[in-house]
């Protein structure tokens, strides 16, 4: 028989890509799971990770994450603002309208 002595509230929080859970940690409070999916060594273990011969982060989200990333380091995008990347070639005609 085991006795429980003291209890402790655990919060575990999962991350997800493509609606698939591929990690589970705890952390002490959702700014410090945020933290820590946002951390660059944990982000790049997500780019060189495999699951049954599958990348664990699709490329359409590697190619997200550094094209905000450049935006953000650039000073072209606020924290807090959404980002959206084509995953087709575009073509702007009001921006070469703009340059002349």
């Amino acid at each position: 028989m085991i006795e429980q002595k003291s209890s402790i509230a655990v919060t575990i929080y999962v991350t997800e890509i493509g609606g698939r859970g591929i990690a589970a940690f705890n952390a002490a409070s959702a700014s410090a799971a945020a933290d820590l999916v946002r951390d660059s060594v944990f982000r790049d273990d997500l780019m060189v990770l495999q699951s049954g011969g599958m990348p664990l982060c699709p490329a359409e989200d590697a190619g997200w994450q550094r094209s905000r990333a450049k935006a953000l380091r650039n000073g072209d995008l606020d924290e807090a603002e959404p980002w959206v990347v084509f995953l087709v070639a575009i073509a702007d005609p009001d921006r070469s309208r703009r340059r002349n």
